[in-house]
Order: structure tokens, then C-alpha cells, then sequence
């Protein structure tokens, strides 16, 4: 298991809400100025849910997305 998917999984837990409140992914782009790839951690929570989010988790950037809209 990568870091990637073993600092989401930790993420998992660190929110401490059931599943149903929340989706975590890892999420990979290309940086245009550099051509790397660069990898972030996603999180959408599901819309009159709290939970708290951290901006960086195991050194690795958190990105709070917006939970689709009519999901």
C-alpha cells in the first residue's frame, strides 16, 4: 500500500463520521508549470453534515469539493 491510500484511509478515520456523511479519493493532476504529476487528497461532505476537514493530513494536501448537487 502506497502513502497515498494509506494516509486516505487515515483520513477515514481522522473525520470520524459515519460513511454515509462523506467521500474521500485521491485525486492526481499534472502541475502545468512543471509537467509533474502532483496527488491531493478529496473530500466532499454531504450537504447539513459537520465534520471537520484538515487543510493537510500526513503532510499530503486536503481539497474540500463541493458533494454533487441532486446526490
Amino acid at each position: 500500500m502506497d502513502d497515498y491510500n494509506a494516509a486516505a484511509q487515515t483520513l477515514i478515520a481522522r473525520l470520524n463520521a459515519p460513511a454515509q456523511f462523506h467521500s474521500v479519493w485521491i485525486r492526481t493532476q499534472v502541475d502545468e508549470e512543471t509537467g509533474e504529476f502532483k496527488k491531493y487528497l478529496c473530500v466532499s461532505i454531504r450537504p447539513g453534515k459537520k465534520v471537520n476537514v484538515p487543510s493537510e493530513h500526513m503532510g499530503i494536501p486536503v481539497v474540500l469539493v463541493p458533494w454533487p448537487k441532486g446526490s
